[in-house]
């Protein structure tokens, strides 16, 4: 087996798997002017898909006897320029995420009474922020804005104690 039998092209396709996929190069050899960012027609699963070529690799991720061809070099130029590829390998390699601190509400039996999630939100802010306003009346003058609560205000109250 030469070494250029030995080649894979490492594929990414639109699917929701972090992963690149290995295929032979196609029968034609039209393959050796690939770079990265340009287009190819690919089988995968019981279809055919559009992938990005990524690279070449010698060290295939499955045996080569299991590896299917790329069907068809679809650019001759690249389509996805350098910069825009490594901007993109640079967010899915997780260098770019979102830290989220969301807490869910469920809607819940209160004294008997069922309320929904949103019932219970909106009931709960409002009732906080009137007990909190209420209980110092001199610190609140004026139109009472949201920033003037901190979260531990919130929660330590009565009735901000369901956010917690």
């Amino acid at each position: 087996m030469t070494t250029e039998n030995k080649i894979s092209l490492q594929i990414a396709v639109p699917v929701p798997l972090r992963q690149c996929f290995d295929y032979l190069p196609p029968e034609s050899g039209e393959w050796r002017h690939l770079k990265p960012g340009m287009r190819v027609k690919v089988p995968f699963q019981h279809r055919e898909m559009v992938g990005i070529f990524m690279g070449f690799s010698t060290n295939p991720s499955v045996p080569v006897e299991k590896l299917k061809s790329v069907i068809e070099v679809l650019d001759h130029e690249l389509v996805i320029e350098d910069d825009i590829m490594k901007l993109c390998l640079w967010a899915a390699d997780g260098l770019y995420s979102e830290e989220n601190y969301v807490k869910k509400f469920y809607p819940k039996t209160i004294n008997g009474q069922h309320w929904s999630a949103i019932q219970l939100t909106t009931a709960t802010e409002l009732c906080t922020v009137v007990d909190l306003v209420v209980k110092q009346a001199g610190k609140y003058k004026g139109l009472v804005k949201q920033e003037q609560f901190t979260l531990q205000d919130i929660t330590s109250n009565r009735f901000g104690q369901y956010y917690a």
